[in-house]
């Protein structure tokens, strides 16, 4: 099926996910510390609607203070969303710094602060953005921990042999993974004005130097969406060099490093 782009969403579905993102009402505040708001998360609820029933899947995953969201639909192979950023979450207070942002790219580049309350394995985040009201409740997503992998890591190098890896050139474009639990998301940026280039995500685990990756969604290539890609490298000293597998765009013996992001 058709990935729906942003030129080809109904205005309907485009109103959906606005309002899907300004939210109803505010939650109470909690003094959880930022390790508490650590790992994946799928949104259950937005101003009391079901996910389900609006027929949309948001994931959001949260490791190292950055964070990374996506509204997608895995049965229909449909991308619809992202943003990410930096976060902070001190004093019931949850705010996040907004690096990429597809649903209103007007919010890059800000600083906005919810209310955020934990109770057992679901997250209660709510507050005030440019005058609407949000509500949002999140259930933590359990599985298998990938912890060799844990981390937010950003694409440092690649080529197709140790002897031609090129630096990545961060000024023209900005690739993150952010990797908690059994969850993984990355993105690809433009760090000045924050335009999104491509992002993926989906399940993770990692076995005798394999890592393996379920895609659960893929902005440019929907194709992708349900196949597992495995590949070996694991990190060493704050680096993670891989061999990535052959798929369309990806040159055979093409390897990419990680690096970890402070």
């Amino acid at each position: 099926m058709k990935r729906l782009t942003s030129n080809a969403w109904p205005m309907a579905g485009m109103s959906l996910l606005l309002c899907l993102f300004l939210g109803a009402t505010h939650a109470p505040h909690s003094p959880h510390a930022a390790s508490d708001l650590e790992g994946a998360w799928k949104m259950v609820l937005n101003r009391n609607q079901s996910m389900d029933d609006l027929g949309l899947e948001m994931v959001k995953v949260l490791v190292d203070g950055h964070f990374i969201f996506a509204f997608f639909n895995s049965e229909t192979q449909q991308f619809y969303s992202t943003g990410g950023g930096e976060y902070t979450y001190e004093n019931g207070v949850y705010t996040e710094i907004i690096r990429f942002h597809t649903i209103d790219p007007t919010l890059v580049g800000r600083s906005l602060p919810f209310d955020a309350k934990i109770e057992g394995n679901r997250w209660y985040h709510g507050g005030e953005l440019d005058g609407t009201e949000m509500n949002e409740v999140y259930e933590k997503i359990n599985g298998v921990s990938a912890l060799d992998l844990m981390g937010a890591w950003e694409m440092s190098a690649s080529g197709s042999s140790d002897s031609d890896m090129d630096a990545v050139k961060k000024k023209q474009a900005q690739t993150w993974k952010l990797v908690i639990g059994d969850r993984y998301a990355w993105a690809t940026f433009s760090p000045k004005k924050g335009t999104l280039l491509d992002c993926g995500g989906g399940n993770i685990s990692m076995q005798d130097n394999w890592c393996r990756e379920k895609v659960d969604y893929r902005m440019t290539d929907s194709l992708m969406v349900g196949k597992t890609l495995a590949y070996q490298g694991e990190p060493e000293n704050g680096e993670w060099k891989v061999k990535m597998p052959v798929t369309r765009g990806t040159d055979a013996g093409q390897m990419v490093v990680w690096s970890r992001m402070k």
